[in-house]
C-alpha cells in the first residue's frame, strides 16, 4: 500500500519518466508475439522491463516473457501465484525460483535477467536483480545444471511472447513498462535504473546498443497492428514490432513507475463478518461481485488532505437488486462500518435506479435517474471535510456540470484529516452480478473525452473539478 507524504517537487523525482505502461488481463489471454526473422545471440542477453502485478491469477504460472519452439523446450520468466520470480528452462527445468516473494499489487517492481552461458562460472550465467539488487537466496539453484555454452533459446528465430507462451498457456495479469531485451550483452541493472537522492531505485534510460532482435516496447501508441504505431511498437531502432492479441486502446495506461496510480488491492482480507467474495481484474481497476454477499475492497493510496477526484462506472449483469459503495470512511476504527463511512451508493434494479449519498448511517436519495452504465462521481476535500457527488457530468447540489463546486453546499461534511482509504462495498443477490470498475486516472473503461486535472495527470471521463486532483504519487507528493 503506497503511503505519501507531502513533499513538492514531484516533477523533479525523476530524470528519466516512463509515460506509458500497458495493462494484462489474464482472463484475456491478452499477449504481445514477435517472430524473428534471423537468428541473433542465444547465448548472451539482458532482459529489463518494469511490473506492477495484479495477483488475481487463475493458474500456477504467470508467464511474462517466453519463446517455446516445440512442446519439449522453452524458456520462460514468470511470476508465480506465490510471489516467485522463476526462471526455468527445458534444458536444466528451473534455473532460478526466488525465496523473496513480490506480491505487493500497489508497488513497481523492476526486475533484470541477465544470461551468458558462455562463463565458466555457473553462478554467473543466469543472474537476476529486483530493483537494483541481485538476489542471492534461491529455493531452487539450477544454474550448474544448465551446461556452458547451451543457448537460452530466446534471441533464436523462434516465436517470442510477453504474456503468456505459444502454447497458448500462463498469461499474465497486470501492469508492464519499459520493456527492454537486449541481444549479446549481459548487463548490470544499472544500465537501465539509478539509486535517487532518497535511496530509492528509479528508471534510467539505456544508452547501449540492442543487438540483433534486440527491443524496447515504451507503450505509447494505441494501435492493434505490429507497426510503429500498434501498442508492440519496437522504438530501439531496430523495428522489431510486436503483435497485439486481445487488448486495447484502454489497456494504454499511464499508471507508470514514475506515476504510479491507485487502484483497488486484491490482496485485501476482509476482517469483518462477510469475507471477500469478488473477481478483480483489468489491473485491479475492475471489481465484479458474483456471489449474494459484501465483497469488499480497498485502495492502494492512503491520503490524509488535499482534494481528490475520482470516478466509478457500476453496472449490473442481470435483473433484481444489486447495490455498489464507495466510500471514505469518518472514522478508521473500522472502514465498512455504515455508521462510520461516508460516499454513495448505487441502487440498481430492473424497476429502481438511483444514487444516493451514505453519510454515517444515514442514505438520502440524490439522483433517481442513475442507470446501469452511469458514471458516479466524487470529489473530495479532506483540508475542509467536504464531499460532492455526482452523476454523469452533473453535481447534485450545484446543478450543473461546471467545474467549481460550490464550497458553500457540499453533499457531505465533517470528514476529519485522518488517513483515509477509499474503499468498495458491493452487495448483490440472487443471479445478478454487480461491476464496478475504477477510475482513479487510469481508466479500466472507454473514455470518449479525454479530461486530465490541472497538473495533466489522470484520463478521466468528465472535467476534473477545479483545485482537485486525479490519485496519484506525484499527485501526492504535492498535496496529500
Amino acid at each position: 500500500m503506497v503511503f505519501t507524504t507531502a513533499g513538492g517537487g514531484a516533477s523533479q523525482l525523476y530524470p528519466y519518466e516512463i509515460d506509458n505502461s500497458l495493462r494484462f488481463n489474464e482472463q484475456d489471454d491478452a499477449k504481445l508475439s514477435f517472430d524473428p526473422d534471423s537468428a541473433g545471440n542465444v547465448d548472451t542477453m539482458t532482459i529489463s522491463f518494469w511490473m506492477k502485478p495484479d495477483l488475481n491469477f487463475g493458474g500456477d504460472h504467470n508467464n511474462i516473457f517466453s519463446v517455446r519452439p516445440s512442446a519439449g523446450s522453452y524458456a520462460m520468466l514468470v511470476h508465480r501465484t506465490g510471489g516467485e520470480i522463476l526462471f526455468e528452462h527445458s534444458g536444466a527445468g528451473d534455473i532460478l525460483k526466488t525465496n523473496r516473494l513480490f506480491r505487493d499489487p500497489s508497488a513497481w517492481y523492476h526486475i533484470v535477467l541477465a544470461l551468458d552461458s558462455t562463463n565458466s562460472t555457473a553462478s554467473l550465467r543466469a543472474r537476476l536483480y529486483v530493483n537494483g539488487i541481485e538476489e542471492t537466496s534461491f529455493a531452487t539453484d539450477g544454474r550448474a545444471s544448465h551446461s556452458q555454452n547451451t543457448d537460452f533459446l530466446f534471441g533464436g528465430t523462434n516465436p517470442h511472447q510477453i504474456s503468456g507462451d505459444p502454447t497458448g498457456n500462463y498469461f499474465y495479469g497486470g501492469y508492464l513498462a519499459d520493456f527492454y531485451y537486449v541481444n549479446g550483452t549481459q548487463l548490470a541493472p544499472t544500465s537501465f535504473g539509478e539509486t535517487n537522492d532518497n535511496g530509492v531505485w528509479i528508471p534510467k534510460a539505456y544508452g547501449g546498443s540492442y543487438g540483433t532482435n534486440g527491443f524496447h516496447l515504451e507503450f505509447k501508441e494505441t494501435g492493434t497492428s505490429q507497426n510503429s504505431s500498434g501498442m508492440g511498437a519496437d522504438t530501439s531502432g531496430n523495428d522489431n514490432h510486436f503483435a497485439v492479441t486481445n487488448l486495447a486502446a484502454t489497456d494504454v495506461t499511464t499508471d507508470t513507475p514514475t506515476n504510479n496510480f491507485a487502484t483497488i488491492l486484491s490482496i485485501y482480507a476482509s476482517s469483518e463478518t462477510n469475507p471477500p467474495s469478488s473477481d478483480f481484474s483489468e489491473g485491479n481497476t475492475k471489481f465484479v461481485a458474483s456471489t449474494s454477499t459484501h465483497s469488499y475492497g480497498r485502495c492502494s493510496i492512503g491520503v490524509s488532505s488535499g482534494k481528490w477526484y475520482i470516478e466509478t462506472k457500476i453496472t449490473e449483469g442481470g435483473t433484481g437488486q444489486g447495490s455498489a459503495l464507495m466510500s471514505v470512511p469518518v472514522s478508521s476504527t473500522n472502514i465498512f462500518d455504515d455508521a462510520q463511512g461516508a460516499g454513495f451508493q448505487v441502487q440498481l434494479s430492473s424497476s429502481n435506479t438511483q444514487l444516493r449519498k451514505k453519510d454515517k448511517g444515514a442514505e438520502t436519495t440524490i439522483f433517481t435517474d442513475f442507470a446501469s452504465g452511469n458514471i458516479a462521481q466524487m470529489a473530495l476535500d479532506l483540508d475542509n471535510g467536504k464531499m460532492w457527488l455526482g452523476n454523469n457530468g452533473t453535481w447534485y447540489n450545484n446543478n450543473n456540470a461546471s467545474t467549481t463546486l460550490d464550497s458553500d453546499n457540499p453533499d457531505i461534511t465533517g470528514l476529519t484529516s485522518e488517513m483515509r482509504l477509499f474503499a468498495i462495498n458491493s452487495y448483490k443477490s440472487g443471479s445478478d452480478v454487480n461491476t464496478v470498475e475504477l477510475n482513479f486516472g487510469n481508466a479500466p473503461f472507454t473514455i470518449s473525452s479525454g479530461n486530465t486535472d490541472a497538473n495533466g495527470y489522470g484520463n478521466m471521463e468528465f472535467s476534473v473539478p477545479t483545485g482537485f486532483y486525479t490519485v496519484c504519487t506525484k499527485n501526492l507528493a504535492e498535496y496529500g
